[in-house]
């Protein structure tokens, strides 16, 4: 490798990734370069890896095949800003920042927003990409140019592993402000009691499912049962030490009934990405309950398994990634709190990630069953290590 150069893990077809030297990136004028400290392993990296999805669209909305157009993956991104373009005067080199890897109207300058931006909606731009999803290289380039309104400043004496958590804690500010903004029977903020959710459920103990209930505790401030389900006893374990009450499946419908007197529950967040939970949703839910679809996935299961929910007529809530609008000096709002929440400890994020993989070769281990080891929540790359 020269300095004009990197080294980069580069995923070439399903399952087949190869360390490839490629051209170092050069910032344009609205851009800066940032190097890569730590980068959250999500489970979308995971999808693509394995074939199982490919969000990489031509014009014509065919998914471009990983041999005819390589990816460069990794979107949960926290680095270093290494160097700054011309036109770039609120970034300077050595600043440790949080990447929002959504390319929308705001990154690209564009003038007027499109209707999505302009309502606070950036994640369903009508420009949109991403780096590490779409095509564009991720983090796991070690280097990347990003438009520095995509950057928010963060406290050099944090941890940058617990920083990468806040991108899908962003997806979640997103899902539970869509929720509770749908004109539904039950409402968290609701102080009366006709109308205000009793209890609560969450269904999957994984990173996602362990920011939710967080955020029905520490955010939302609900103090009613929040029951969450999952096989696997050491996620049941974090989702009892963040103030869940965690049930193995096979026990979550009785649990329901008895914790919530016999109405069921008025909220439920799908957040496993199993398709055969849906058949389980209408026995755990109160009629017109609202339900968050949030988990990716569901191969499992059929379309008909959304009947029982429309019997019920439950007020469905559906989200994908950390949207939202912008602050004054045009980065993305949603980032920030995020950030914050996790800065000042109100969101706990060192129990998550229980894995950590360091340099290429870790970084490829973890896509090779790194993922699959005991006690697995989450993983975190280290790219300097």
């Amino acid at each position: 490798m020269t300095s004009t150069t990197i080294r980069a893990l580069t995923l070439v077809d399903v399952g087949r990734f190869e360390v490839r030297e490629l051209e170092k990136p050069r910032p344009g004028s609205r851009e800066v370069l940032v190097e890569t400290e730590a980068v959250g392993l999500c489970g979308t990296d995971f999808h693509i890896h394995s074939g199982f999805a490919n969000y990489n669209l031509d014009a014509s909305g065919r998914p471009i095949p990983l041999s005819e157009s390589p990816q460069i993956l990794g979107h949960e991104i926290v680095g270093r800003v290494v160097e700054v373009g011309k036109g770039v005067d609120d970034l300077a080199e050595g600043d440790s920042v949080l990447v929002d890897q959504g390319l929308q109207c705001m990154s690209a300058g564009r003038e007027p927003l499109c209707e999505y931006c302009f309502t606070g909606n950036s994640h369903q731009c009508e420009e949109y990409r991403e780096h590490g999803i779409t095509g564009v290289p991720g983090g796991f380039a070690g280097l990347l140019a990003v438009p520095a309104v995509n950057c928010v400043k963060r406290s050099a004496d944090q941890s940058a592993v617990l920083a990468a958590l806040s991108e899908p804690l962003g997806c979640v500010l997103h899902s539970m402000e869509r929720a509770c903004s749908i004109p539904s029977r039950y409402r968290l903020e609701d102080s009366e009691p006709d109308g205000a959710v009793r209890t609560a459920v969450v269904l999957g103990a994984g990173p996602a499912g362990l920011l939710f209930l967080q955020h029905l505790r520490k955010v939302s401030g609900f103090e009613g049962p929040v029951l969450v389900s999952d096989p696997n006893p050491a996620k049941r374990e974090l989702a009892d030490a963040f103030g869940g009450e965690a049930v193995a499946p096979e026990e979550l419908e009785a649990a329901v009934l008895e914790r919530s007197d016999g109405r069921l529950a008025e909220f439920l967040v799908e957040a496993s990405g199993s398709g055969s939970v849906y058949a389980q949703i209408p026995s755990l839910i109160r009629k017109q309950a609202t339900v968050v679809a949030y988990g990716i996935g569901h191969r499992d299961a059929g379309l008909s398994l959304l009947s029982q929910l429309q019997w019920k007529e439950a007020f469905l809530g559906l989200s994908v990634g950390a949207s939202g609008g912008f602050d004054p000096d045009g980065r993305p709002s949603i980032y920030r709190r995020s950030l914050n929440l996790i800065e000042n400890g109100i969101i706990e994020a060192d129990a998550i990630f229980t894995h950590q993989f360091r340099g290429l070769e870790g970084l490829q281990r973890a896509f090779e069953g790194g993922n699959k080891e005991p006690g697995y929540v989450k993983g975190v790359w280290l790219a300097g290590e």
